[in-house]
């Protein structure tokens, strides 16, 4: 489980480009995103 901004500094790019990727990973089954506080966390579906 990482948060958008975790997950952008790792990769090397901006966090509305992670965000972007993520989401679409979500919609094609292989991640979940979940509220947590003021943050969105992304879990592996796979």
């Amino acid at each position: 489980m990482a948060g958008t901004s975790e997950i952008a500094d790792e990769v090397g790019c901006t966090r509305r480009t992670a965000y972007t990727r993520l989401k679409s990973l979500e919609e094609r089954g292989c991640a979940e995103s979940r509220q947590v506080g003021n943050s969105l966390v992304w879990i592996t579906t796979e």
